[in-house]
């Protein structure tokens, strides 16, 4: 397994998932969080999965659970002086965007795989150079 495509893979994951985002931000275009959501990860995990090639379900899926993880906290960190919400309900309100948004990922990832796989296939085989 190559781990530096890996790594590359998921660093342009996360920075094309989070321009995306801002680019349509500042469109403002009204869009459905939920379907921004799955639609954003969807595409920012088959861009990295074409990068990686091989074995990028489980990484993309673990960025996908700390950039959860780091949303889910940073609403209970806001709603907390309040003392209206725990961490659990913060993360019960979200459960379907978190649901589909790992669905989004995974699918994704193998969709970016078998891109990068048939691409790999019809290119051209490449000459050794002679020196």
């Amino acid at each position: 397994m190559d781990t530096k495509r890996i790594f590359l893979g998921l660093a342009v994951a996360a920075v094309s998932g989070l321009v995306a985002g801002e680019l349509i931000s500042l469109t403002n275009f009204t869009f459905n969080p939920l379907l921004k959501s799955v639609v954003l990860g969807f595409l920012a995990t088959t861009i990295g999965a074409f990068i990686a090639r091989r074995g990028f379900i489980l990484p993309a899926l673990g960025l996908w659970f700390v950039g959860w993880l780091l949303v889910v906290y940073l609403l209970y960190f806001i709603a907390a002086p309040t003392g209206q919400a725990s961490f659990l309900a913060i993360a019960q309100i979200n459960l379907l965007s978190i649901v589909l948004s790992a669905l989004a990922v995974a699918i994704g990832a193998l969709l970016g795989q078998s891109l990068a796989r048939r691409a790999q296939r019809s290119a051209p085989a490449t000459s050794p150079r002679i020196e």
